[in-house]
């Protein structure tokens, strides 16, 4: 018995939903420093971990952040050169979240007669699931084909993933119920619009992630989102490059650089934080991290701007590091300058850690007590422990302290 989780061929579970609980040994794809767990269970990797009957666990909603997200990978028979540089560079920067924007494996992107393996995407799943963190996936018109519906084996079509102030909303622009064949406009069936519709209805910030860009499906505009509220901003790929678009006041950000054509692969994440705020990043994909002993070394490449002066634009580059403190883990999120290198110096002892750091930087854990500013603060509904996020900024050195 599983619930808020996605049961992939091989039986692997991976997330759908902010709650998610299983009842029995299973393998289960979430990030054990990003959710906090309930039950009996082991931690296989950074990535995983191993249920050993009843267990549950809520997606830790404390802010800021970072979601990272592209598209447009396009994997047959191998791992392309583009998707191992921009998967290694997101890795660094380990995310809270990642979205794969569709066009995952290499169909004939126009509803023809090419043969879509589902080894294609098994491929793409057994090379994301060990290197980031919590995977989320649209469907992007290169993913189906006639007799081809492999797709549906490895996650859902349409789903939403609330965090705290913001719904984040996947959806399916190329739906094979009404699309042209030999087209790859998008193309939303009349129930995925009416979806669509009510999920915008709810209150919070929504994050709309689809493949095909809002300029590509705006003639559904009107019906699906006229009685939208608070939209941030609508995320997407299928165009092969990254760039900025604004439609009817909602900004949206593509990130499709990760096709094989494409001559350089840039990364791209969001920074999401109080008040519902959101900021956008794009870099180049030469980051450097390297943690060694009591030091966390980075060498961070240059971001890009998509206009001028740009208030959602952050200009800087938010790195996770998650740190093992005798199995209780405290997430930094680093906001590395771009075009520079430095280090956060961590010194533990035998009851606190001391840290030290080049750059601004937000402190986060359970239970974790801080001698800088308290930024945000958020509870279990489950245990009604609380998880704290302090930052740091940069030179100054923070004593962090365990809560019993």
């Amino acid at each position: 018995m599983y619930k808020g989780l996605f049961e992939v061929p091989n039986g692997e579970l991976r997330p759908i939903d902010n709650f998610v609980l299983v009842n029995g040994t299973r393998r289960v794809y979430i990030d054990y420093s990003t959710w906090c767990i309930h039950g009996d269970y082991d931690i296989i990797d950074n990535y995983s971990i191993l249920t050993k009957g009843l267990t549950t666990a809520y997606f830790v909603q404390v802010y800021p952040l970072v979601i990272s997200w592209f598209g447009d990978s396009h994997i047959s028979d191998s791992i392309t050169e583009n998707f191992k540089i921009l998967v290694n560079a997101v890795s660094l920067c380990n995310p809270h979240i990642t979205i794969l924007c569709g066009d995952i494996v290499n169909g004939s992107g126009e509803y023809a007669n090419t043969k879509i393996r589902n080894e294609w995407f098994e491929l793409v799943w057994n090379y994301v699931k060990a290197k980031l963190p919590n995977n989320l996936w649209v469907k992007g018109n290169h993913d189906v084909d006639p007799n081809c519906y492999f797709y549906y084996d490895w996650y859902e079509r349409l789903w939403t993933f609330p965090i705290r102030d913001f719904i984040i909303i996947g959806i399916d622009t190329f739906n094979e119920e009404v699309i042209v064949p030999k087209t790859s406009c998008a193309f939303l069936s009349f129930h995925d619009i009416v979806w669509l519709r009510n999920k915008v209805k709810r209150e919070g910030a929504k994050i709309i992630i689809s493949h095909h860009p809002i300029t590509d499906w705006y003639r559904y505009f009107y019906y699906a989102l006229k009685d939208a509220e608070n939209i941030k901003t609508i995320i997407s790929a299928h165009m092969h490059e990254v760039t900025k678009l604004t439609f009817l006041n909602i900004e949206s950000y593509v990130n499709g650089s990760c096709a094989p054509e494409s001559k350089k692969p840039i990364a791209s994440v969001l920074l999401l934080d109080k008040n519902s705020e959101l900021k956008y990043s794009y870099f180049d994909t030469e980051l450097n991290v390297k943690v060694e002993d009591e030091y966390i070394y980075i060498k961070s490449p240059n971001v890009i701007s998509l206009e001028d002066k740009d208030s959602k634009f952050l200009n800087k580059i938010p790195i996770r590091v998650t740190i093992d403190f005798d199995s209780t883990f405290i997430n930094l999120i680093i906001l590395a300058e771009p075009n520079q290198e430095g280090y956060v110096n961590i010194k533990r002892t035998y009851n606190n850690i001391k840290i030290k750091s080049d750059y601004d930087v937000f402190i986060i854990g359970k239970n974790v007590k801080c001698n800088s500013s308290l930024h945000d603060s958020w509870m279990c509904p489950q245990c009604e422990s609380y998880w704290l996020s302090y930052f740091a900024s940069e030179g100054i050195e923070v004593n962090v302290n365990f809560l019993k």
